[in-house]
């Protein structure tokens, strides 16, 4: 099974990244880059009596640089700050920015943590 040897962070910033270097079965090392911009979370808000969700449209600085002009169609998301609840989380972005109010929700999951 492969396996962590060593892990370097090597930036930190609104992206934090990490070298690590990992074994093989056969004892092969090889480095792997880590981009973590930390916890988000994310509503998909569904309309069950129209069979609708609310998506958004926006930009991502990628794309533009790969001269694609698209703006890539997403449920609404935000970032979780340090020691916040997702679920306290998951209702602020989308009624902050998209003048909607999340009235009912299910919480389903969280992805579960990650080392940043």
């Amino acid at each position: 099974m492969t396996r962590i040897v060593k892990s370097e962070r090597v930036r930190e910033g609104y992206a934090n990244i990490t070298v690590l270097t990992l074994a093989d079965d056969q004892g092969e090392e090889h480095q792997r880059e880590v981009v973590s911009f930390g916890e988000a979370v994310c509503v998909l808000p569904f309309d069950p009596a129209r069979r609708v969700c609310l998506v958004v449209r926006l930009p991502r600085a990628p794309l533009l640089w790969a001269g694609i002009e698209a703006e890539l169609i997403e449920a609404p998301a935000g970032m979780i700050d340090p020691g916040e609840a997702p679920k306290r989380r998951r209702g602020a972005k989308p009624s902050k920015k998209r003048a909607l109010s999340l009235a009912r929700s299910s919480w389903s999951r969280s992805a579960g943590r990650r080392r940043a």
